[in-house]
């Protein structure tokens, strides 16, 4: 330090408070109370273009750095500023050295920011790239933090909700629930789930009626980092939905009304969605398999929309609902003269209709044994003959079939053909339970209310709590069951606004025995913690280490100091807690 005139306790401040940043990659200029240079150093030099020679013992007193200096010393307080020297973006604070008679000195720390300003400039670009896309949605979306912050709206949002962005972001979302924005928070369930969700509800100021979902975004370990909430108004989506062909069979009438598009939210049935459109690009046939009323005939019709065929006939079948010996004249069609009864001139059958088509055998388990060996003959040879015939027909056709039941074990004990069961099983698409793919109930009960309201002109109102004991059900007959339970809710309820009283009593019993089992599971796993944490603490009161109680549970160590930190366990304590049993026993 080449400072004159100066006591020893003056240099030992000064020494002091340089060697705080030694080391570091910045700027530093040690001034006394009347800011004059006492030290500066290389890295100083080179940002501010002149050598020490020039400034050591004198005033510094240049415009960027003067009134902040002087402020530092009188006022004892830090300040810091940003200046631009020489082309490098600097970041100065002046720092005051005090000793028990008060400032006597400070010093000046320059640091180049000049790469995070540029990556600064990055950021807020990206950001404003991001609001511009964000605004760009249709549906409204909000964006907050892991705590609850909202950090995005859009301007679909600040429509829909009648609110502007300065009104939430910044925010807690609990601040605005209790503002009255609205009534239950999409975000708040997301973060204390931390699993996707949607709900129907009334936005506060607007009054819309908006179907709301929530997603939570993770980090690379696993962390909740951000919630995404999409709003999308009903009302709109009811204007912009094209009408729907109407058909004979009600199940039909489902498949045309309801597309995946529509209903898909969990994982589950995106991954079927995908192999779906993979296998409409070939003429692949497809084996269709879950429990009834889980889609299976709507999943179909989606490989049929999604294919090259799909401007020509989708014709169904179902193999157990039509007599044995109706069904081949049925399919396959007849001659004229084939059999007692038949038509003088014949009859064409359903796969004459399917030309260039799609055809489902659906529930292809309960196809007769008799007709097993032809439909295999059609699918290898892609040909058929008619009830009579001798020339046989080519099928321009592309086959799909669909079970509930395990044709694996219904072929071990011979009730269907193994090798039509090994050709129809090339693709084999598992459609869940609705029970097991429950993100996508909440969805499918405002569509088909919306389709009863429609269908009997009504405008009823599904209450919130209903919906979440809906959402507690099992659904044992998947949507076919939702379906037929909204429509009954929406026939019998008495008041626009349909609530639990109106749930069929069977349903009620079932809900009420789930929520019993869950409340005992809980009540097991609690007793069974605190069983295992007391084992954990008296093994270590006798063993006195790890090792040693390890071996008295039968467990490994590192079982034993995974099950401590569980049960928030520290050994250090356990060791207190050790010495405290071996010293009382002694």
């Amino acid at each position: 330090m080449r400072v004159k005139n100066k006591s020893p306790l003056f240099l030992q401040k000064i020494n002091q408070s340089v060697l705080r940043f030694l080391g570091l990659n910045f700027g530093i200029i040690a001034v006394d109370k009347d800011c004059l240079v006492l030290d500066i150093n290389k890295i100083a030099e080179e940002y501010l273009g002149f050598q020490s020679e020039a400034v050591i013992y004198k005033k510094l007193d240049s415009n960027f750095f003067y009134p902040c200096l002087k402020k530092t010393m009188t006022t004892g307080e830090m300040s810091v500023k940003k200046e631009v020297i020489n082309g490098n973006i600097l970041k100065v604070t002046f720092l005051p050295i005090n000793d028990e008679t008060g400032v006597i000195g400070a010093l000046v720390i320059l640091e180049n920011i000049s790469e995070w300003e540029k990556k600064l400039e990055m950021i807020e670009l990206l950001d404003k790239q991001l609001d511009k896309l964000l605004d760009s949605i249709y549906d409204g979306i909000v964006i907050s933090d892991a705590r609850g912050y909202i950090l995005k709206v859009n301007k679909a949002y600040e429509f829909l909700a009648g609110i502007t962005k300065e009104e939430f972001v910044g925010k807690h979302i609990d601040t605005l629930t209790n503002e009255g924005y609205f009534k239950k928070s999409m975000t708040a369930r997301v973060i204390a789930t931390k699993k996707s969700d949607s709900m129907m509800q009334e936005l506060g100021k607007s009054g819309r009626i908006a179907l709301i979902s929530g997603m939570p975004v993770f980090n690379d370990k696993n962390e909740l980092w951000r919630v995404i909430v999409t709003v999308r108004d009903m009302s709109e989506l009811e204007k912009i939905k094209a009408k729907l062909e109407n058909v004979k069979s009600e199940n039909i009438s489902l498949r045309k009304e309801l597309s995946f598009d529509q209903v898909t939210y969990s994982e589950k049935m995106n991954k079927i969605l995908n192999l779906g459109k993979t296998v409409a690009k070939t003429d692949i046939t497809v084996l269709i398999t879950g429990e009834s009323g889980v889609g299976k005939d709507v999943l179909a019709r989606y490989i049929h929309e999604q294919s090259s065929r799909k401007e020509y006939p989708f014709i169904s079948i179902n193999c157990g609902a039509i007599p044995e010996n109706l069904l081949e004249s049925e399919l396959f069609g007849y001659e004229k003269g084939a059999f007692t009864g038949a038509e003088a001139k014949g009859k064409k059958g359903l796969l004459d209709m399917a030309q260039k088509g799609t055809f489902v055998f659906d529930e292809v388990g309960d196809l007769p044994l008799s007709l097993q060996g032809k439909l295999l003959g059609l699918l290898q040879d892609k040909e058929f003959y008619r009830v009579g015939g001798t020339e046989p027909i080519h099928a321009d056709i592309r086959f799909i079939a669909c079970t509930n039941k395990d044709l694996d074990a219904m072929v071990e004990q011979g009730l269907f053909r193994a090798d039509l069961f090994y050709r129809l099983n090339i693709v084999n698409i598992n459609i869940p339970p609705l029970r097991e793919r429950k993100e996508e109930i909440t969805p499918l009960i405002w569509i088909f209310l919306k389709k009863f309201n429609k269908k009997y002109n009504k405008n009823k109102r599904i209450d919130q709590s209903l919906i979440d004991l809906l959402n507690k059900y099992d659904w044992p007959g998947n949507i076919r069951e939702l379906q037929n339970v909204i429509e009954r809710l929406v026939v019998i309820s008495t008041s626009d606004l349909i609530t639990e009283e109106f749930l069929p009593s069977y349903m009620m019993d079932l809900i009420k025995d789930a929520k019993k089992e869950e409340n005992c599971q809980a009540g097991l796993e609690e007793i069974l913690n605190k069983v295992e944490k007391e084992m954990l603490i008296k093994a270590y009161r006798q063993g006195g280490n790890t090792r040693t109680a390890a071996k008295i549970l039968g467990i490994s160590q590192s079982s034993m100091v995974k099950k401590m930190k569980k049960h928030n366990l520290d050994y250090k304590d356990m060791k207190v807690l050790s010495k405290v049993q071996k010293n009382s026993c002694s």
